[in-house]
């Protein structure tokens, strides 16, 4: 038998050029596309030798297939991490709502790629691959709606259902945002959303002889210390 080379020298060069890899992978697919990339295009973006591209990623399907897997991985991580405060619930969903539209703004490349990988002709295999990344992504969504049912703060709902709507909420609003171009800071985008979100687009009918909101409580914006009103359904 021939002598085993040691681990850490097989993986130092992936260690070092990997993260340049994905980073090129990453800028190259979302400006041209899967198919108009090409290997070596990514491998020059990269600064890296084609052979050591070819070791670390043996095909361009699975350079963009580890590049969704991770890149949502790391998005995830830096969501929860960034997701922690010891606010109010009220206040803490706001700030959750502004710190993932940061986010997706911020890493609007990863999920422009990852958005429909069947249309790029790929595999079953890296298909599966790829929509296991965004099930994660729903995952941890669903689970931060299961915190604030526990906390009687979100109505009773099917926790992965809500959190796929969410998201695609999300998706549909930054594909908008995108192809029109408008100048929507995204602060403007995170109020937009959240509104949305807590208080939904149906406008609650003030019932008859109850008084308008603003002159029943002097003009305060909603809160937990405020008259309950009256509603009807709308006609």
């Amino acid at each position: 038998m021939g002598t085993q080379a040691k681990e850490p020298a097989v993986r130092a060069p992936r260690s070092r050029s990997r993260g340049r890899i994905l980073a090129a992978a990453l800028k190259a697919f979302s400006q041209r596309g899967f198919h108009e990339t090409r290997m070596d295009d990514i491998a020059a973006l990269a600064g890296v030798a084609k052979g050591t591209l070819y070791y670390n990623f043996p095909s361009k399907t699975d350079l963009f297939a580890a590049l969704v897997d991770e890149g949502m991985a790391r998005f995830i991580e830096t969501l929860g991490r960034e997701s922690v405060s010891d606010l109010p619930f009220p206040q803490h969903f706001r700030r959750l709502v502004g710190v993932h539209v940061d986010l997706l703004l911020a890493w609007r490349d990863l999920f422009r790629i990852a958005a429909n990988p069947v249309t790029h002709g790929f595999d079953p295999g890296t298909v599966e691959r790829i929509e296991a990344a965004r099930d994660r992504y729903v995952g941890f969504v669903a689970g931060a709606i299961r915190q604030g049912q526990a906390l009687g703060y979100l109505r009773p709902c099917d926790p992965e259902m809500a959190a796929a709507q969410v998201l695609g909420l999300m998706d549909g609003m930054l594909r908008h945002h995108r192809r029109t171009r408008k100048e929507l800071t995204a602060e403007a985008l995170a109020e937009s959303l959240h509104a949305l979100l807590s208080e939904g687009l149906v406008q609650p009918r003030v019932a008859r002889g109850a008084a308008p909101r603003g002159k029943r409580d002097g003009g305060r914006r909603g809160g937990r210390g405020e008259a309950r009103r009256t509603v009807e359904p709308p006609r």
